[in-house]
C-alpha cells in the first residue's frame, strides 16, 4: 500500500492505546512533515512506540508535537499566519450524530478574550482566521460573535485585511458580507443524504438552500466553499452532488475522512463505505481529483487535518 493510501487508512481508523480521545500532531515521513489529527480506536492496526508511528510491524514515520484535540481547541496553522478558533460555547450543541461535541461537557466556557490570550502567536502575522461557530440561538447572535472576534483580533495587531472565514450554516443573509469585512464562507454541508436524522436542526439547510447561498456569494465575488464528511452517503449521491457543488466553489471543498469520535459512530457509515472503506475513499479521491482538474481547484492540506491528500494532488506536489 502506498504511503498516501496508508495515511487515508490511518486517518479513518485512528490510533490504538491513546490516553486522549483525539490528538493532532506532526508526522515526519520520507516525503516530509505533515499535520494530522486522529481519534482513539483500540482496534486500529496503527500504534505509537518510542515516538514512531507503526502499522503493525511497519514504521510509517516519526511523531512530533502531539497534543490533545477536543473540538473546542483553538490553535495556529500555516506557520502561524492562520488561526482556527472554536470560540462559541459548544457544550449546549449536541445535535449532529457524527460529531465529538455530543459528549462535550463544560470545558469550553472561557471567554473569547481568554481564548485569544492563550494563543502563542504574532498577531501582526495573522492573515486569516477560521471561526468554527457551532450552533447559535439565531443568525443575529452568530453575526455579533463574528464581528466581535474580528474587532478583537485586529485590535491586537492583525491587519485590517484580515480574512474572516465563516465555517457554519446559520448565517444565510447578505448581512454576513455587509457587516464582516473580507469575509469568506465555508458552508458545513457535511452530508447529502439523511440530513434530517444526522444533522442538528439548526444546521439542516436543504441542499437547494445551500446551492442558492453559494450562488449569491459567487455573484458578490465572495470566496466560498463547503465542508463535507466522506463516508456518510451512497457513492452515487456523493458523486452526483459533488458535480453540482464544485462549480459553485472558488476554493477546493474541505473533504474530511470520517472519524469515530465516539465508540459506535462507525455504524453511521453508508453500507458501501462500511463494507470496504478504502475502496470507497480511493474511488472518491479519483472523482474529486477529476473535478479539481475541471474547475482548477487544489486542496489546502494545512486547512484540513483529515484530508485524502497529504503530499500530492493530480500529480503535483502540495
Amino acid at each position: 500500500m502506498y504511503l498516501e493510501d496508508l495515511l487515508i487508512e490511518f486517518n479513518h481508523k485512528g490510533l490504538n492505546s491513546l490516553s486522549q480521545s483525539r490528538v493532532r500532531f506532526d508526522l515526519v515521513t520520507d516525503l516530509g512533515k505533515i499535520r494530522i489529527a486522529v481519534c482513539k480506536n483500540d482496534s486500529s492496526p496503527f500504534s505509537v512506540d518510542d515516538g514512531y508511528l507503526w502499522r503493525e510491524d511497519m514504521i510509517i514515520g516519526k511523531i512530533q508535537n502531539i497534543e490533545s484535540d477536543n473540538c473546542v481547541s483553538s490553535y495556529p496553522r500555516k506557520n502561524g499566519s492562520h488561526i482556527t478558533l472554536n470560540t462559541n460555547i459548544k457544550s449546549n450543541c449536541k445535535g449532529c450524530e457524527f460529531c465529538g461535541l455530543r459528549v462535550l461537557e463544560k470545558e469550553d466556557t472561557i471567554s473569547v478574550q481568554d481564548i485569544l490570550d492563550r494563543l502563542d502567536v504574532n498577531w501582526n502575522n495573522i492573515h486569516s482566521v477560521g471561526i468554527v461557530t457551532g450552533c447559535f440561538s439565531s443568525e443575529k447572535s452568530a453575526l455579533k460573535h463574528l464581528s466581535k472576534i474580528r474587532q478583537e483580533i485586529v485590535s491586537r495587531g492583525a491587519p485590517n485585511s484580515l480574512e474572516v472565514q465563516y465555517i457554519g450554516c446559520q448565517i444565510t443573509s447578505n448581512d454576513l458580507y455587509n457587516l464582516i469585512p473580507n469575509c469568506s464562507v465555508f458552508l458545513t454541508i457535511e452530508c447529502f443524504e439523511r440530513r434530517n436524522s444526522l444533522l442538528h436542526e439548526k444546521k439542516s439547510l436543504t441542499l437547494n438552500e445551500c446551492t442558492d447561498f453559494l450562488r449569491v456569494a459567487s455573484t458578490l465575488n465572495i470566496e466560498r466553499s463547503f465542508l463535507y464528511i466522506l463516508g456518510l452517503d451512497t457513492f452515487y449521491s456523493f458523486s452526483e452532488n459533488m458535480k453540482k457543488f464544485f462549480p459553485l466553489c472558488s476554493r477546493f471543498p474541505q473533504i474530511q475522512i470520517f472519524q469515530e469520535y465516539i465508540p459506535g459512530q462507525f455504524s453511521l457509515l453508508t453500507p458501501e463505505c462500511k463494507k470496504d472503506p478504502m475502496e470507497y475513499f480511493l474511488k472518491a479521491k479519483e472523482l474529486l481529483e477529476k473535478l479539481g482538474r475541471e474547475y482548477n481547484l487544489v486542496p489546502n492540506r494545512e486547512e484540513n487535518y483529515r484530508s485524502l491528500w497529504q503530499y500530492s494532488f493530480n500529480g503535483g506536489s502540495l
